[in-house]
């Protein structure tokens, strides 16, 4: 999506996302959701590597965010986050 192609360049933190998701505006609160599940899908690889030798892979969500690099656990935990921190009820 247009409205979330640069931030890798200007979010380098969770708090700073989730300010800049706050003022993207959208006709909905579902377009929102889909928007943030549409940016996390196309911009956070599976760490396949990692996975695959039985290393550690890091989930935490900010981490996450900065390395944009995970695997299944990661990617749920920031997209949970995301949305808690917008205000939106979720659970994993």
């Amino acid at each position: 999506s247009a409205q979330l192609s640069n931030i890798g360049s200007n979010s380098d933190t969770l708090d700073n996302f989730c300010n800049y998701l706050g003022g993207i505006n959208l006709d909905d609160d579902k377009e929102k959701v889909k928007l943030i599940y549409k940016w996390v899908a196309e911009n956070i690889e599976y760490d396949y590597e990692n996975y695959k030798a039985n290393n550690p892979v890091d989930c935490e969500p900010a981490n996450v965010l900065i390395n944009k690099k995970t695997v299944c656990s990661g990617y749920a935990r920031l997209f949970t986050s995301l949305l808690t921190c917008l205000g939106y009820p979720q659970k994993i």
